[in-house]
């Protein structure tokens, strides 16, 4: 038997996973801005911006197991 080379993954398969990586960047990104906007308005510098990087973190993982338990 010959070693054949791992075939690389269909372009759906990479389309899917760059999705996923814009998605967890875009939420945890949103989640930044907003924490940056309420610590400018509110004074809360730098917890709005630390709160809002933490709970776009978590939207962002909780997007992407969603997206992992689909397929």
């Amino acid at each position: 038997m010959t070693d054949r080379p791992s075939r690389p993954p269909s372009s759906s398969q990479s389309w899917a996973a760059a999705g996923a990586a814009f998605e967890m960047a875009g939420a945890v990104g949103a989640g930044c801005l907003i924490g940056f906007g309420l610590d400018r308005w509110l004074g809360w510098t730098p917890w709005g911006l630390i709160a809002g990087a933490a709970i776009g973190s978590i939207l962002g993982f909780w997007a992407l197991v969603r997206l992992a338990m689909k397929k």
